[in-house]
């Protein structure tokens, strides 16, 4: 008789109270006697709770599965997990039934780790823990085939526990980013994912490159059906060829969806470049600085600008599509220029685009936005453009960062070349006020101005007096108010050296004016771009206490622009710079809410 037989016999006798526990008749029966003892005893000093319920369910588990007997440590913990909540015997039951024709089922070590990382939900019964145990036959009665289940041990926690906890914990380890949800899909494993451990078997794949592949694929990528198709399954052969197989660890799926796409619209992209002399440039790029998960994806970003420069196309591009923030209008753009198309030729471009600005700006090496931010294809367009006209980058700059709506640029490119033909520079002291002013005549009064008559001191007299207008109280009171989006950022308090400020939105045009005539700027202009090209205007205010009143008085500092998530201008009184205390003042609250400086 086996160990399992034998102590199947005794726990029936002991259980119906018929046997004579001094008597057996062999060493073995003896070890098992005092086994079941042992346990027995434990479970009297812990609890004395369900002792012959819980032998009663071992005998009926053990009786109809081929899980082998439980060593001791392992019993005791099925015990306490019992106490828990008594659905877990159905719930190891339903694992074994599944998976018993896979010879690992028989195996003790694997038993130990289900036990180990089986978390049962307290009051959850086996309805509501089954997609987690349907999750983990899925995976480990394939991959389980494949490779030793003892180099998964991650698995077993990820699917046997799957708390939020434990979901962050794995992805974590494994530096693959914070996972987009925590909750298992109801649906199964695409087919995909075992074509990809086949793949991964034939290439000697690390035992982390699985565990990272199932990670990915056991979540719900809602809109990413391209994963399920043969054709994905055969490009993600093809570039693991090429590129070393750790490098998945590095990437995630959306990175691999990039690259696919590119590889389906023109594959002879991948044949411009060589791969060996990729892979040693960038493992030098890998090697420079420690890794860590903000750094996913950096290989495929690397690999397309690789390739969109050996086809003669912009760095803007290859930036952005790298880095997923490039918007519905640019993508399109890059995909007809993938396809060979003409740049001037696509769809819905914020102005036309004639041959030198395409020519220029596809041959451009990458200059960072206005102030060394990130810059996007649209902004890089307009800026090659505003360069095109007068070879003046600084001054390129200047205009393109002021500009809200991109279907105005056709104006302002012209508009600006014009006038700095006639003197204006990025230098010019008026220029900030100059452009408000000309936005306000020409796109919110709808004057038709003609610049090729106008001398640009007469513009810049008009403009001075413009803003002594509408920051006049006179004008404030016969305003009409309106009120503007708002953005849904609660005042922000900060504190610097026993003073308090408080940074928060005007949510008003007549709030504007009052902040324009404080200033002495112009902000009431942006009234428009608030109602109609996404801007939001917030005001950083110094809070002085009345040490009578207990009461705080308000003083403006700043004046802030926000448009799609970017700080645009934080500028003081008659438009100053920012000195250091409120520069240091906005970042933190930039920081807190999201906001690109």
């Amino acid at each position: 008789m086996t160990s399992k037989e034998i102590f199947l016999a005794i726990n029936k006798e002991i259980l119906l109270k018929t046997n004579n526990p001094l008597s057996f008749s062999s060493k073995e029966e003896e070890r098992i006697l005092n086994y079941r003892n042992g346990i027995r005893i434990t479970i009297k000093s812990e609890s004395q709770m369900r002792e012959v319920e819980f032998f009663t369910r071992l005998q009926e588990m053990y009786l109809k599965t081929h899980i082998p007997l439980f060593n001791a440590r392992t019993t005791l913990l099925l015990y306490r997990k019992f106490l828990t909540n008594k659905e877990i015997f159905k719930s190891v039951c339903y694992l074994a039934t599944k998976l018993k024709n896979n010879p690992f089922v028989k195996e003790l070590p694997f038993w130990e780790l289900v036990m180990d990382n089986f978390n049962y939900i307290d009051k959850g019964s086996f309805v509501s823990e089954k997609l987690k145990l349907d999750l983990f036959i899925q995976i480990s009665s394939k991959l389980f085939v494949l490779c030793s289940y003892e180099f998964f041990q991650l698995i077993f926690r990820y699917t046997l526990n799957h708390s939020k906890e434990t979901v962050k914990l794995c992805w974590s380890m494994r530096q693959i980013g914070t996972s987009p949800s925590y909750l298992i899909s109801e649906s199964p494993l695409s087919p995909s994912i075992w074509k990809a451990y086949r793949f991964l078997h034939e290439m000697n794949a690390p035992h982390q490159v699985y565990e990272v592949i199932f990670f990915q694929n056991s979540l719900n990528y809602a809109g990413n059906e391209c994963l399920l198709t043969d054709e994905y399954h055969s490009f993600f052969q093809f570039l693991y060829r090429l590129v070393p197989i750790t490098t998945i660890q590095r990437e995630d799926i959306y990175s691999n969806i990039s690259l696919f796409k590119i590889y389906e619209l023109n594959p002879k992209l991948f044949k411009l470049i060589d791969f060996q002399q990729v892979n040693e440039e960038y493992l030098k790029i890998l090697n420079a600085s420690t890794w860590s998960s903000s750094r996913l994806g950096e290989f495929s970003s690397f690999l397309v600008g690789k390739m969109l420069k050996a086809y003669k196309l912009s760095v803007y591009f290859a930036e952005a599509y790298a880095a997923g923030s490039i918007n519905r209008n640019e993508k399109e753009w890059l995909y007809d220029a993938i396809l060979g198309k003409n740049l001037i030729h696509s769809a819905n471009l914020p102005f036309k685009l004639t041959h030198n600005v395409a020519t220029e700006f596809n041959k451009q090496g990458y200059i960072p936005g206005h102030g060394q931010s990130v810059i996007t294809v649209t902004e890089a367009l307009v800026r090659t453009a505003l360069f095109t006209e007068n070879q003046d980058m600084a001054f390129a700059q200047v205009i393109y960062a002021k500009i809200r709506n991109f279907s105005e640029s056709n104006f302002w490119i012209k508009t600006m070349g014009l006038l700095y033909r006639k003197g204006l520079r990025a230098d010019t002291i008026e220029l900030n006020g100059l452009y408000d002013y000309i936005h306000f005549q020409v796109f919110q009064l709808g004057r038709n101005i003609d610049f090729t008559t106008k001398k640009l001191s007469n513009l810049v007299d008009e403009s001075n007096q413009w803003h002594i207008d509408v920051s006049n109280e006179n004008f404030r009171k016969r305003l009409r108010m309106k009120r503007l989006p708002d953005f849904n950022i609660k005042p922000y308090f900060l504190e610097r050296n026993d003073s308090r400020y408080v940074i928060k939105q005007l949510k008003t045009n007549i709030e504007l004016a009052i902040e324009g005539d404080h200033m002495k700027h112009c902000v009431y202009s942006y009234t428009y771009d608030c109602l109609n090209s996404g801007s939001y205007i917030f005001s950083l205010k110094n809070l002085i206490k009345n040490t009578d009143t207990k009461k705080y008085t308000e003083i403006t500092m700043i004046t802030i622009e926000v448009n799609n998530n970017r700080i645009k201008q934080k500028l003081g009184e008659f438009n100053r710079k920012c000195n250091q205390l409120e520069d240091d003042l906005i970042a933190e609250w930039a920081k807190e809410h999201h906001l690109n400086l």
